[in-house]
């Protein structure tokens, strides 16, 4: 059933959003002056999918009231705010009501909070509202996302999404949760890829991240796990409780990097091979269930992965951007924006 939500919810499942606009100047010049790196411009630019990803939800999952969007102390400039501010002033305090039902204030607790008819609730919030200002500014998602999990308002069940992953059809809490058990969707792959280990940081971090798996568990050091597919991630705060007092140190570690870095832990594969591995959920192949589109700026490319979702179905797909030319990118985006605005045309009611 669409709206039966089980018993270890009580009640309510949220949706959380990591999001940054790296094409703004003001944040790509903060970049510049804390990371002295070469920064690669395709690894943090926008493309545009978060207002898409967010209708998907709004659309497909009704039961979802409640949303948070974690950013640099940014505001997506397609969100309702009061005057159209686009950055958070952490030095104000604000509690103004700006639109009929619609009201912003600034509390203690430093976040925006936007409601629409008292049904539907935004939280955005800023990074200073998570790490001690010693670790500020923070560019790196995954220390970030060890953080989600600490917010107060957060509900125990919710589903974590990257702005490039959106939901295609109706889909209901069994998709996430049957008979008490996380459905976790993996693809047919296992990990780590210890030759890609060597020289790719994103495999070095589930490399390390699997070892410290089978070290907590006590299991062959080198057991490999199944690759977690691109789609959304339901989490219980209460696992996420377990997993930072199971990984105290590794956790404060990674949460004091400002970038990524090799030997780090990735988050999700942490989370969810433990709860896996702690007997609270299952393994599920995607097969049917997802789809992974990765965007190289080939037109052939793109419209063979748009035919392959409106002929299959998937419940989720994410789009991938993997495009290094920018003149392939901006054609190619403008591609995929007219397909999802077509697709998924109703607006949240947090949108201009």
């Amino acid at each position: 059933m669409m709206n039966d939500i089980p018993s270890v919810c009580h009640g309510r499942i949220d949706a959380v959003w990591l999001w940054v606009n790296g094409s703004d100047q003001q944040w790509y010049k903060k970049y510049k002056q804390h990371i002295k790196k070469r920064v690669d411009k395709n690894r943090f630019r926008d493309s545009q999918t978060l207002k898409y990803s967010m209708r998907s939800v709004f659309m497909y999952l009704p039961y979802i009231k409640n949303y948070f969007l974690i950013t640099d102390n940014q505001i997506p400039n397609f969100i309702k705010s009061p005057n159209d501010i686009f950055y958070f002033d952490l030095n104000e305090t604000v509690d103004k009501k700006f639109h009929e039902n619609v009201f912003f204030r600034q509390s203690q607790f430093p976040q925006i909070e936007i409601v629409e008819n008292l049904t539907y609730t935004l939280h955005v919030v800023p990074h200073t509202s998570l790490f001690p200002p010693s670790d500020l500014p923070n560019f790196n998602s995954e220390a970030i996302e060890t953080y989600i999990h600490t917010l107060p308002a957060l509900s125990e069940c919710f589903i974590y999404m990257n702005d490039d992953f959106l939901f295609y059809r109706p889909t209901p809490p069994s998709f996430f949760l049957q008979d008490g058990k996380v459905q976790i969707y993996v693809e047919s792959g296992y990990a780590p890829d210890y030759r890609q280990a060597r020289k790719s940081m994103w495999h070095n971090t589930i490399q390390h991240t699997n070892s410290l798996l089978n070290w907590h568990f006590k299991i062959l050091l080198k057991r490999k796990k199944p690759y977690l597919s691109h789609t959304a991630y339901f989490f219980r705060k209460s696992v996420l409780n377990a997993v930072e007092k199971s990984f105290t140190r590794e956790i404060q570690k990674t949460r004091t990097q400002k970038v990524r870095t090799f030997g780090s832990t990735n988050w999700p594969f942490l989370v969810q091979h433990f709860t896996v591995l702690s007997g609270l959920g299952v393994y599920k192949s995607q097969r049917g269930y997802t789809h992974f589109w990765k965007m190289t700026g080939s037109r052939y490319v793109d419209v063979k992965n748009k035919i392959e979702i409106e002929e299959s179905k998937p419940y989720t797909f994410c789009v991938n951007d993997d495009v290094t030319n920018p003149t392939d990118f901006e054609r190619e985006s403008r591609f995929l924006l007219r397909w999802l605005n077509s697709t998924l045309s109703i607006k949240t009611v947090f949108e201009k």
